[in-house]
């Protein structure tokens, strides 16, 4: 399979915590990879480096065999806009009513309003939503708001999707429509996509692989069958954990 991304030895650390030791992890081109691990060990470190927000102490990523790391300018940009985002708790703007929101990313690409008119009805229906353009966020469910972020991000045609955590704070049926939806726009649009997430019968639903994060290092990759059949303690003991409510997404 073709490589979409090369993370190289990534190391991290703020001040004296060293939050990721020498990461090495090939992503491929169309599959859906999941991100797991407790809180604290450095997945959304990972999705910050992957998408420029963060650079690494050292180490590279590799996207379309260009060294995102050491880019600049022009360059940055062009490799960063690969990539959308889906945030924990979708981001939206509160001010902006749903059609706003998806139209964004489109305004400050400079598009025209007669094409922004006609995209926006049709992201929203991709994503399962219809009628909704003048409601404003906190007029809508939690799981909705996130099918609108999801229509934000792919208003930019993005070939990879980063999702944060996309069932946190949703009940379980909402999560497995959470679930269907990243499936469905991985097979529609060949999106490569990583999930970064707590929640294992998540990432046993929707992922080609399993890469397991712990104490800064990558300890497991493979199929979700693989990972059920571990005998890693780490692996047992986080999947016997995985319904902790009081674990929450790390701050880093």
């Amino acid at each position: 399979m073709k490589n979409k991304i090369e993370i190289q030895k990534l190391y991290k650390a703020f001040g004296e915590k060293k939050v990721l030791q020498g990461i090495d992890l090939d992503i491929y081109e169309g599959e859906i990879i999941s991100i797991v691990g407790k809180s604290g060990t450095g997945k959304s470190v990972i999705l910050k480096n992957l998408i420029g927000l963060m650079k690494p102490d050292t180490g590279r990523i590799i996207v379309d065999y260009e060294d995102f790391t050491q880019s600049s300018g022009d360059n940055f940009y062009r490799i960063q806009q690969k990539f959308g985002v889906l945030f924990q708790m979708a981001a939206l703007f509160d001010s902006m009513n749903i059609y706003d929101n998806v139209a964004f990313g489109l305004r400050r690409k400079k598009k025209d309003e007669s094409f922004i008119k006609k995209r926006v009805p049709e992201l929203l229906e991709q994503v399962g939503l219809k009628d909704i353009e003048t409601k404003m966020p906190s007029e809508i469910s939690g799981g909705m708001q996130k099918r609108v972020g999801l229509a934000r991000a792919l208003a930019m045609n993005p070939q990879i999707m980063l999702y944060d955590e996309p069932t946190t704070g949703v009940d379980p049926i909402t999560g497995s429509a959470v679930d269907k939806l990243i499936l469905k726009m991985n097979n529609a649009f060949n999106i490569t996509s990583i999930v970064i997430t707590h929640d294992l019968e998540s990432a046993f639903r929707i992922s080609d692989r399993i890469a397991m994060l712990h104490e800064g290092n990558l300890i497991f990759l493979g199929t979700p069958d693989q990972y059920k059949n571990s005998n890693d303690s780490v692996i047992r003991q986080f999947s016997a954990g995985r319904a902790n409510p009081s674990e929450q997404t790390e701050i880093q």
